[in-house]
């Protein structure tokens, strides 16, 4: 959504500096157009005034000043003179009350002053700076200033139109009026500032959610009332709210346990065990603790403490049984199986995607990948949509439901692997605009740890990394695999630190089968989206030619909600023992509205706009890689193919 404004190609700012820098912008252009149409119409109400009035006041008869040369008659003139004077001024004032350009710029000028007057509003509906206390007052205080001088400009008319014309029973009943007006006025002057910060404080923009908010094509837009009224709280006291697994770079012998707490929960504690030892002893041997990070950001009803742990020294392709502990008391029991190693014969199955959303297709499609009973799923970014906006936090909540499913029907936790997207983060490709991960985001960073931490000598450390610590980019071995989530210049540029991490994980595992992920894709299925700029150039220039050089098996691409196939390529060019690009995303996403590349194109077998999910098989005793792609409605949307991996020299 964000990425086809056209003022948002610029660099430096976030999503929500972007929404906020529209806001600010938005409210001074509209108060500009009501200050310039108070302007026009009191231009044209001062020239109705002056030719109606002219028009409804009694000119002087001619023949009452035919004779100006008796003395008699000069009294009698100035008095009819001055008696006009007093009905041409009655009859502009009566013209006056009932000119509708005075009322238009009246109602203009206030419109003007109640945008002015939420300037500070624009700041706190995103939380980027201010409170919402601070936009109240600012409000009121501009508010109050137009109606005083409106209320003091108003009474000196009355008292006008009572020095001309007299009556003070008609003056008295109108300052009456008038004070009854401008009392009601100044209450909703005060609810309307109250109301309007209050109700705009906690303002999010996510896309593909359906659940929370109205919705509006792609987005859904709320505000923290609207979620207060909406939501109920999502990790009250008892057990974890979420509990999910995510993976550091072994597979085989070690895994990162998340659970997602009230924010009583402190320190809660992982123990574990081989599960057949478990349920001959009933007893756990092994228990490590976490480390807890308290999030800030939400609404009331969001708040949570997110703990990990990190479990190391693990048998390879072993079921273990898992508990989670708050002091001496059980809150939670699963299981979890670790992959085999890079000698294993077991099959090891991976479910793909990307751009997934909160969605009743996003739903219904990680339920018909878990069919194919999958060891692990893997996206390749724009995993919520929450936009990277702290605001936006219920995002992460509805769309962990659903695999939250998928580890219930598989009766063990399924593992989530992940590569960062652009509304992961909230930026776009080489924006220029650094993300920093903190407790109040983004909430994707925080809530999955992928990696260990590096220690002084280059050794992986066995724990946790802390938000610093965190990198957009990671490596996993399945077997003898090699998965690469990268970062499509998000987080990380192209060249630097990322480039050297890759070539060192190359040349480490070299004699392993290689595949990529990430989010921008190389090979777009839209033909009219299509961006040669410099992150398109460095994914032709650098990343490419390293998949050759290292001969990758396979590239999982997304960004454009299409389905894709190329031929094998190699140097850009069809060649049997090439790399498959596959993507381009689309989970729980609908088919974007591009062109389409034309399938007979050199380098494409198939595309297809349409929703989908791959499903790979890696077969080491066959030495084949198997994969078919599927759609829960159509079924398989190709034939499925299947690589012989001999053919790729390590």
């Amino acid at each position: 959504m964000f990425e086809f404004v056209p003022i948002l190609e610029g660099a430096f700012f976030n999503y929500t500096e972007y929404l906020w820098f529209l806001t600010f912008i938005g409210i001074w252009a509209v108060a500009g157009f009501w200050f310039s149409l108070s302007c026009i119409a009191r231009v044209i109400s001062r020239a109705k005034m002056v030719t109606k009035s002219e028009y409804l006041s009694p000119q002087p008869e001619t023949t009452a000043y035919s004779s100006l040369d008796s003395d008699k008659s000069i009294p009698d003139t100035l008095e009819k003179k001055e008696h006009f004077r007093d009905k041409l001024k009655l009859a502009f004032l009566k013209v006056r009350e009932r000119n509708i350009w005075l009322k238009l710029s009246t109602f203009s000028a206030w419109m003007g002053w109640f945008f002015i007057g939420n300037i500070i509003t624009s700041f706190t509906m995103y939380k980027i700076y201010f409170s919402t206390p601070i936009a109240v007052l600012f409000l009121l205080s501009t508010l109050s200033y137009k109606y005083v001088m409106q209320e003091k400009k108003e009474r000196r008319e009355i008292e006008l139109a009572h020095d001309y014309t007299g009556g003070d029973i008609i003056y008295n009943q109108d300052l009456i009026a008038h004070r009854k007006y401008y009392k009601k006025l100044l209450i909703f002057i005060i609810f309307i500032s109250i109301f309007l910060p209050t109700f705009l404080h906690g303002f999010c923009v996510s896309s593909f959610h359906e659940y929370v908010g109205p919705v509006f094509g792609e987005a859904s837009i709320s505000t923290s009332i609207l979620r207060w009224f909406q939501l109920n709280e999502f990790c009250p006291v008892g057990k974890p709210c979420h509990v999910y697994a995510t993976l550091p770079e072994d597979t085989a012998t070690s895994v990162i346990i998340n659970a997602h707490t009230n924010v009583a929960y402190d320190i809660l504690t992982i123990k574990y065990d081989v599960e057949l030892n478990y349920i001959f002893s009933k007893e756990m041997r092994y228990s490590v603790n976490t480390t807890a990070i308290e999030i800030e950001g939400t609404d009331k009803v969001g708040e949570r403490k997110v703990h990990s742990a990190y479990l190391s020294n693990l048998i390879p392709n072993t079921m273990y049984s898992i508990a989670i502990l708050y002091g001496n008391e059980t809150i939670y029991e699963t299981r979890y199986k670790t992959f085999p190693d890079a000698n294993s014969t077991e099959p090891i199955v991976i479910a793909s995607g990307g751009d997934n959303g909160d969605t009743e297709l996003a739903w219904n499609m990680t339920l018909a990948a878990n069919g194919h009973a999958p060891d692990v799923f893997v996206f390749g970014g724009d995993i919520a949509y929450d936009n990277a906006m702290c605001t936006c936090w219920f995002a992460w909540d509805y769309f962990l439901k659903p695999f939250e499913k998928a580890n219930e029907d598989a009766k063990r936790l399924i593992p989530l692997v992940f590569a960062v997207g652009n509304h992961d983060v909230g930026v776009d490709s080489l924006s220029g605009r650094s993300v920093k991960t903190t407790p109040q985001g983004p909430y994707y960073m925080v809530y999955f740890p992928q990696h260990s931490p590096v220690g002084p000598n280059g050794t992986l450390l066995a724990r946790v990394p802390t938000l610093e610590e965190r990198k957009s980019y990671h490596y996993h071995t399945f077997g003898k695999m090699l998965f690469l989530a990268l970062d499509s210049g998000l987080v990380t540029g192209y060249v630097g630190e990322q480039e050297k991490w890759l070539r060192n994980v190359l040349e480490t595992y070299k004699d392993y089968y290689k595949i990529a992920d990430y989010h921008y894709p190389t090979y777009s299925a839209c033909a009219n989206l299509r961006v040669y700029d410099d992150a398109y150039h460095y994914r032709v220039k650098l990343w490419n030619p390293i998949f050759d050089q290292y001969n990758f098996i396979v590239v999982f691409e997304n960004h454009e909600h299409i389905f894709k196939k190329t031929k094998p390529l190699r140097n850009g060019v069809p060649d049997p023992k090439g790399t498959y690009f596959l993507g381009n995303g689309g989970w729980g996403t609908w088919g974007r509205d591009c062109q389409l590349i034309h399938e007979n194109m050199s380098h494409y077998d198939s595309v297809i706009r349409t929703e989908h999910f791959w499903i790979m098989r890696y077969e080491p005793s066959e030495k084949k890689v198997y994969y078919n792609a599927y759609n829960p409605v159509i079924g398989e949307l190709i034939p499925g193919f299947s690589q012989y991996l001999p053919d790729y020299d390590l």
